[in-house]
């Protein structure tokens, strides 16, 4: 196939892709406390968003070490297979636990099919369409933003939310097909599979976040907490590269923000529906649009940082800050009585402040790897994403069955409180990424 064709046909797939994984996840922010009602998950309800993070991590570092031994078509074609499934046994689901599987299933494709996807950007595209392919990774957030939650609201109220995960899969079948007439044109290479230790390590992490979130809920809830956070962190500081733990000037630092800008950002997601349909008394469709306008300031932000050419290394720092400053606003409103603006305005600039920085942190990030490394580089930004997200909403699963009791909406306070700090350790590292530039060390 012509170059330019197989560019064309690559862009169509990867915005393809992403757009059904992005309506997916925004849809099931929305209806999330409706499924935890009808399938009485009670409070386990971060486990739905905290076990396809644990899963992902494992799954990112099989893929990097896939995609550099065997190329992408393999592992594309899988994360593929598993995204679809998960959505079809989502809408199956008779019970709690077997949506939790459809969910791990998840994990599993994203990690196959994201690390896949930005390795084929520096191998596909030229590298003056590097920086817009991965912004338009973000911009496929767009479609769906702009009215995916809010639809979502009003299909799970005037029927069941059953009825969303069909229709994504009728929506998933054109994936398929182009992903189809893509994955013949990749290249393949004849390296040989080799699990090693970071493949034991990311099974060791993603053990620790498990532990870490269903340890709120055991007998001995303290020691589990405890050794679920020992395991999480020291699988953080052996998967990534050195001197991330302690945000070491340089590349490190900015991968650590990374991680945990993400988890700030997600985990607080996650919860602003609960809040707003259980502590406010919104119906699930008005709490949609709140979810709407903060996709679509981050694909707004996305598109800002794709035309920056210049001081793309002050970008980070930047939105991170932005970010920081509209989770801190997001925080009055578990005080009874504080306006909904609140909200609304600090959600729009942590929306904004999130699609300024993330784009640019893995442009910088696969610009400095090595060619015959960009596999592993990829698989350790995606490990970054989804241990941010999953130790933290592990803390806060912890938090949140702890003060679960009390009046709403009280009960949120400390969970978007930890989703502000961890926002704010993502500054400081990204200020440390900013003002030392040392070369990537694996």
């Amino acid at each position: 196939m012509a170059e330019k064709k197989l560019q064309k046909l690559f862009i169509v797939c990867a915005l393809l892709t992403i757009t059904i994984v992005a309506l997916t996840a925004l849809s099931l922010t929305t209806i999330a406390p409706l499924i935890a009602s009808d399938l009485q998950a009670g409070s386990i309800f971060p486990l739905i968003f905290g076990l396809p993070a644990a899963a992902q991590v494992v799954s990112t570092v099989v893929a990097g070490i896939y995609v550099d031994a065997k190329g992408t078509r393999a592992p594309l074609l899988q994360g593929v297979a598993f995204l679809f499934f998960s959505i079809v046994l989502s809408g199956l689901a008779p019970n709690i636990s077997t949506f939790l599987v459809a969910r791990t299933l998840d994990g599993i494709g994203n990690g196959f099919t994201l690390v896949s996807l930005y390795v084929l950007v520096t191998h596909i595209l030229d590298e003056g369409m590097q920086a817009r392919g991965i912004a338009a990774f973000s911009y496929a957030w767009v479609i769906p933003s702009f009215g995916g939650p809010f639809l979502a609201g009003i299909i799970a109220d005037a029927w069941q939310w059953r009825a969303i995960f069909w229709i994504l899969a009728i929506g998933f079948l054109p994936v398929i097909l182009f992903c189809m007439r893509l994955i013949p044109n990749l290249t393949t290479k004849d390296g040989a599979f080799t699990p090693n230790r970071r493949l034991i390590w990311a099974s060791v992490a993603g053990a620790g976040i498990v532990m870490l979130q269903v340890g709120a809920h055991a007998t001995f809830a303290p020691f589990y907490i405890f050794l679920g956070a020992v395991l999480g962190i020291v699988g953080i500081g052996i998967l990534l590269p050195t001197g991330t733990l302690r945000a070491r000037p340089g590349i490190p630092a900015l991968l650590g923000s990374r991680g945990l800008i993400n988890g700030a950002f997600i985990s607080a997601e996650a919860f602003i529906p609960l809040l707003l349909q259980h502590g406010r008394h919104w119906s699930t469709a008005m709490s949609g649009i709140l979810i709407c306008i903060g996709a679509a300031t981050w694909a707004i932000g996305s598109a800002i940082a794709a035309r920056v050419q210049k001081h793309q290394q002050a970008l980070p720092l930047a939105g991170i800050s932005l970010c920081t400053l509209g989770l801190f606003l997001t925080l009055f409103t578990s005080w009874n009585g504080t306006p909904i603006w609140f909200l609304v305005l600090g959600w729009t600039l942590a929306g904004l402040g999130v699609g300024l920085a993330y784009p640019i942190i893995a442009l910088l990030l696969l610009r400095a790897a090595p060619e015959n490394r960009k596999g592993e580089v990829s698989s350790q930004m995606q490990v970054a994403d989804a241990m941010g997200m999953a130790l933290l909403m592990g803390f806060i699963s912890a938090i949140y069955a702890s003060v679960a009791h009390l009046p709403q909406p009280w009960q949120y306070l400390p969970v978007l409180g930890l989703s502000f700090i961890a926002a704010f350790l993502s500054a400081i590292c990204a200020l440390r990424g900013k003002t030392h530039r040392r070369q990537y060390q694996l």
